[in-house]
């Protein structure tokens, strides 16, 4: 695995500002630019086709284009380079292709309306008790089949007709990322919401997801970094902290599991942070949405994620604007780099300066080959011991440049586990500080002249800092 992050000091090079977008973002044409006609990458999948499947022979992803099970439901399996477990449920469904219970809803705020991808809970039309009224997606929806990234996209045009309200352009890619190698494969999510109306629109999205260990429709659930005991009890978790959770086929003797991302962890596309993750029974979050009764039978299980929950944190989207949230299903535990809270961005590091930063490297095993260090040979002005040990690993970074190493760098630390490696890529702008005195680089000696002759020699000096013009005078 090799995750880049870019950490951009800036002081007054504004162009240097371009190395976050452009290195940090994955390269993929937007979906919703793409015309129909566009056949290059991707493939429209016809209502003939009710179901499509592709896989990296890891993870196996089946979506629908049936109306009776909603246009962009997807489901997921194991396929079979999975060790120990091919043609698994991971999704409901995802053993017999059949997608069913993990799917999409928005709702709007602002006309009190839900817009869903499955046919879910309240009869379509009908205003529910809260009033919210559910509109099916699957009249506004097409299928994409993408070769490269690997996966579907599911592209609904909503406008006012009676039944929608809202102006708005809904797009979800569902992509198996990495190779055939279970270390680096994962499901990516993301929904952009795009507001093609006139006026702001405050929107929820909730992502919910129906994991099912074929006999096991309930499989408990733990939170990770910071750990929590495996519960299969509601679990309402509100601007959740831990990194991600796990779901497991057995509470005490687990042999199977995926992990689901919350706050991390750290891919090229960063896991959007959810304002809840909650854990409760399918049919009650099925039936009601946004609004799920409190403490439920704990028979079929599920998770939801959920973006602007709630009216109070809900997401506003100017007209023209859009919104995008990111999730993650994978199949393993992966180690990763990341800079000390606090030290997330480095300032400018002048001439005669010393800066100082902490790398740490974490491990979710018990195992004394987690290690931290460098990628390349740094610049003679950084130090890092590079140490290895159990996780988490711990080292210290040294900066203290002197007026010789004046300029901009490229810093690369690792962070390994065994085979697995993450990259942190950060730059380093070194600069000299304001004020500074000049100096002569060339001078003349003390020296003897004879009456009637003439003496020439040079001088030259340099403004450290390029404040203004040097100005010599006797």
């Amino acid at each position: 695995m090799k995750i880049k992050v870019i950490f951009v000091v800036v002081c007054c090079f504004v162009f240097s500002l371009g190395l976050i977008s452009t290195t940090f973002s994955y390269e993929y044409v937007s979906p919703y630019k793409k015309s129909k006609q566009d056949t290059s990458q991707s493939t429209l999948v016809t209502s003939q086709q009710q179901t499509q499947t592709v896989s990296n022979d890891i993870f196996v992803l089946t979506i629908s284009y049936d109306t009776l099970n909603g246009i962009g439901t997807y489901t997921l399996a194991t396929g079979p380079k999975f060790p120990n477990y091919d043609n698994w449920n991971i999704l409901y469904g995802g053993s017999t292709q059949n997608p069913w219970t993990s799917y999409l809803t928005i709702r709007s705020y602002t006309t009190r309306t839900d817009y869903v991808t499955r046919s879910q809970y309240r009869t379509p039309g009908i205003v529910a008790v809260n009033g919210y009224i559910p509109v099916m997606l699957n009249n506004y929806g097409t299928v994409y089949n993408s070769e490269i990234p690997l996966g579907f996209v599911s592209k609904w045009e909503v406008t006012p007709d009676g039944y929608a309200k809202d102006d708005l352009l809904i797009i979800q890619e569902t992509y198996i990322e990495g190779r055939s190698n279970i270390d680096d494969t994962r499901l990516r999510i993301t929904i952009h919401v795009h507001n093609t109306g006139t006026s702001p629109v405050d929107i929820g999205i909730r992502n919910l997801l129906g994991y099912d260990f074929n006999l096991n429709s309930a499989p408990p659930f733990g939170e990770r970094i910071p750990d929590k005991p495996f519960t299969n009890t509601y679990q309402e978790l509100l601007e959740p902290r831990m990194l991600y959770y796990e779901v497991v086929d057995d509470m005490f003797e687990p042999s199977f599991r995926v992990f689901g991302s919350v706050n991390g962890p750290f891919f090229p596309i960063p896991a959007t942070p959810p304002n809840k993750i909650l854990y409760a029974s399918w049919s009650n979050q099925f039936s009601h949405g946004f609004d799920v009764i409190v403490g439920d039978s704990t028979n079929d299980n599920a998770v939801s994620h959920y973006w602007g929950d709630d009216v109070s944190n809900a997401i506003t989207i100017l007209p023209g604007q859009e919104h995008v949230v990111t999730m993650y299903v994978y199949p393993r535990e992966a180690s990763y780099v990341d800079l000390i809270p606090g030290n997330q961005r480095i300032d400018t590091v002048l001439i005669g300066d010393t800066l100082q930063f902490e790398l740490l490297t974490v491990s979710p095993y018990i195992t004394d080959n987690v290690c931290v260090g460098n990628v390349t040979v740094q610049p003679n002005f950084v130090t890092l011991e590079g140490r290895c040990g159990f996780s988490p690993v711990y080292d210290t970074v040294i900066l203290a440049p002197v007026m010789s190493d004046t300029g901009f760098f490229s810093l690369l630390f690792q962070g390994t586990e065994g085979s697995l490696v993450d990259i942190e890529e950060i730059y380093i702008a070194v600069l000299t500080p304001p004020g500074l005195v000049p100096y002569f680089t060339a001078q003349p000696h003390d020296t003897t002249i004879l009456e009637g002759d003439t003496l020439e020699f040079v001088i030259a000096a340099v403004d450290p800092d390029s404040s203004g013009p040097l100005v010599f005078s006797m």
